[in-house]
């Protein structure tokens, strides 16, 4: 049980972390001009493109999207059913880190957040 309370922790310190970076912090001052991927007058380019140093609206989104999901993985934790949700976890993980790659700034912040994440995935219960 100990195990799941610090896979618990685990994920509410990386939901932190990305709800922090994705929608409370302030814009960094960044060189690096990754956010023009679509078409400015298209739905793709109004959602993934982003000023540098500033997180996209999908950004935002999913940084709101995490806090849900938290919850779900503390339900499954707590309840030592996390062996249901294991392979959509990792989905996800997988998914979260391909598209960290349009934002690199947003990526170095949030690494520590996809380290608990593996984390939860990796320490057996």
């Amino acid at each position: 049980m100990y195990i799941n309370i610090i896979k618990i922790v685990f994920c509410i310190l990386s939901t932190l972390i990305i709800f922090y970076y994705t929608n409370l912090a302030k814009p960094c001052r960044s060189n690096i001009n990754d956010g023009n991927h679509f078409n400015k007058n298209t739905f793709m380019g109004f959602l993934i493109n982003h000023n540098p140093g500033y997180v996209c609206p999908l950004g935002v989104i999913i940084g709101k999207i995490m806090i849900i999901i938290c919850l779900f993985q503390i339900y499954f934790l707590y309840n030592n059913k996390y062996d249901q949700i294991i392979y959509i976890h990792i989905i996800l993980l997988l998914i979260g880190f391909i598209l960290s790659f349009l934002n690199i700034r947003l990526q170095q912040n949030i690494l520590p957040a996809f380290i608990l994440q593996l984390l939860v995935v990796i320490i057996p219960s």
